[in-house]
């Protein structure tokens, strides 16, 4: 105990104050570092939320270009639909003007026909008056009557 030699207080407050002032460092420094990493940390937290509202804004946008696509293929297949529908309306239209013309076609065929025979019919009544003539006729028409007449009594 000799050997060591005493410290006078001053000597003593001196090394007690740097030795605090290392302390001091030493906390302060790890108060920085916690800080930095509680930064980085908020950082992480920031950069993950940022993610996950990137994230969900890459489902809605995902979820925005789904629906275009199901609206642009709604779309294609109702003018699909309205075309097809349109195609069969002209279709049945033409269909009915056609068959209105042929109808057309055979009164007219009909007209025609029923023209000739009245023409022929007409022909024949002439022809067959004037194959008689006028005494010809008469007895002809007596001879009708008279059985005709016949007959009834």
């Amino acid at each position: 105990m000799n050997n060591e030699r005493k410290i006078s207080p001053k000597e003593f407050s001196d090394k007690r104050k740097s030795q605090d002032d290392e302390i001091l460092k030493k906390q302060l420094e790890l108060r920085e570092r916690e800080i930095a990493l509680k930064e980085k940390e908020l950082e992480l937290r920031m950069l993950q939320a940022q993610g996950s509202e990137n994230s969900v804004g890459q489902g809605k946008l995902e979820l925005e270009r789904a629906r275009f696509r199901f609206e642009k293929k709604t779309m294609k297949l109702g003018w699909v639909v309205f075309i097809a529908i349109f195609l069969i309306f002209i279709m049945i239209f033409l269909s009915r003007v056609k068959q209105h013309e042929i109808n057309r076609e055979n009164m007219r065929s009909l007209s025609e026909e029923f023209d000739k025979r009245r023409e022929e019919f007409r022909k024949s009544k002439e022809e067959f008056r004037n194959s008689f003539n006028s005494e010809r006729r008469k007895e002809y028409l007596d001879e009708t009557r008279k059985e005709i007449l016949g007959n009834t009594k």
